[in-house]
């Protein structure tokens, strides 16, 4: 079995040729979650209908992730866990201090991504009646990485839009220390001092934790890495938006968006392929005609979903969990910055301001439909779907709901379900009801 789950394993890099890790660092990271050599042939049929992978910078964007998944299991320096969200440059600023003493990373994030998009696993984290409550798989996946060989030395979590995620760490094994920053809710210039003055104690604690202090060279450097992020996210906005241009597939697109609530390790070579995509969606074909449809969050952790929508020529266009607000801080010390961006997050709008801002977004695009759900269950996440679907109404947009759960916790939708979506979005060319 172990020679054949390599084998398996050789031929899903062989369509990954930049990828650093080998066929038994990934086998042996993959037997962690008892996945066997069909389930890898499966996998590797499938992911070239799931992303473009002649396009150089799709390819290494997934090997950037693999690499990052198969180091977690992988002997080294102490490993740091950060949840999602965080405060990027708060954790890059650490990153830069430490000088490589601390290896950084969203494993739990990164185990899903892998697991999900990549080798299409369907199954919950957890066991026994734990199994049967319903709550975001993201923790789950991170109590798992707790109770696991990789367990990190030390745990940053972030209270920012869930509440169950400071309770992650308290079942943490003794040799986990964990640092928590509850971020206030609501706004208003007493929260912003609030959280300015929280985001630097934490920033002063973690440096502790770690045996280092961040001094004013070291956030810089790390600034930059951050901002370096940014940059690139920006100019693969810009052109996925072009009306006359094949916009990027919807998975590579969300795999690539979502690099901003990762941590990696080693950002370089990260930053590469966000920027051989962007180069290479430059000189994308022209537009062939499709329906475009903006998510709330493309669900590429199913990946067959988007897969099944462009072959009924839907092309879904991004996602709202990233929207901002135009937040300026008032400095770019780590305080007012951390107020900015809590302030500027999308998901923490009210409903009718999210839902306006969607609205924009959806003209923006030249979408003509709305896709929501996937994520009922969060108490966060999931009530703005309403108010978004009643703004787009009003302007003639349909929107329509996955069922299922996000991180796949739940059963996935039926085939039947998307064709339908399709089928009701392709009528409305037909029909001469586009807005």
């Amino acid at each position: 079995m172990e020679d054949r789950l390599c084998a398996a394993c050789g031929r899903f890099l062989g369509l990954l040729p930049e990828c650093g890790c080998g066929p038994e660092q990934l086998a042996r990271a993959l037997s962690r979650f008892e996945i066997g050599p069909r389930a890898v042939e499966r996998a590797a049929q499938a992911l070239p209908e799931h992303y473009e992978l002649e396009l150089r910078g799709v390819r290494l964007l997934i090997s950037e992730y693999l690499d990052a998944f198969c180091g977690l299991f992988e002997e080294g320096a102490p490993r740091c866990e950060v949840s999602v969200p965080a405060p990027g440059f708060l954790i890059t600023a650490l990153q830069a201090a430490s000088g490589g003493s601390f290896r950084f990373l969203t494993g739990a994030l990164i185990i899903q991504v892998v697991l999900r998009s990549f080798f299409l696993w369907g199954l919950p984290f957890g066991t026994g009646a734990a199994m049967q409550l319903h709550y975001c798989g993201l923790n789950r996946t991170r109590e798992y990485l707790l109770s696991s060989e990789a367990a990190p030395e030390l745990l940053l979590q972030f209270g920012v839009l869930c509440d169950e995620c400071l309770k992650c760490g308290e079942a943490a094994p003794p040799g986990t220390r964990v640092l928590n920053l509850a971020l206030p809710k609501g706004e208003g210039p007493r929260l912003r001092e609030l959280a300015a003055v929280q985001a630097e104690d934490f920033l002063a604690r973690a440096g502790e934790a770690l045996g280092v202090q961040v001094t004013p060279s070291a956030w810089l450097r790390g600034l930059e890495s951050y901002l370096a992020l940014q940059r690139l996210q920006s100019r693969l906005a810009l052109l996925q938006a072009r009306r006359d241009r094949l916009p990027p597939g919807g998975n590579a697109f969300a795999l690539a968006q979502t690099a901003q609530l990762a941590v990696f390790d080693r950002w370089e070579g990260l930053l590469a392929a966000l920027g051989t995509y962007a180069d290479e969606l430059e000189a994308a074909p022209p537009d062939d005609g499709s329906e475009r449809t903006y998510c709330f969050y493309t669900p590429f952790l199913q990946p067959w979903v988007d897969a099944r929508l462009r072959q009924g020529g839907v092309r879904l266009m991004g996602s709202a969990v990233f929207l901002r607000r135009e937040i300026s801080p008032a400095s770019l010390r780590p305080g007012p910055l951390t107020a900015a961006w809590l302030e500027a997050l999308g998901p923490r709008m009210g409903g009718a301001e999210l839902a306006e801002a969607v609205a924009e977004e959806v003209s923006r695009l030249g979408c003509t439909a709305y896709l929501g759900g996937m994520f009922a269950f969060d108490r966060w996440m999931g009530p703005a779907h309403g108010f978004i679907a009643r703004s787009l109404a009003a302007r003639g947009i349909p929107s329509f709901s996955l069922r299922g759960d996000f991180w796949n916790e739940s059963p996935c939708r039926s085939e039947e379900e998307l064709e339908n979506i399709c089928a009701a979005i392709s009528a409305r060319r037909e029909t001469g009801k586009h807005p």
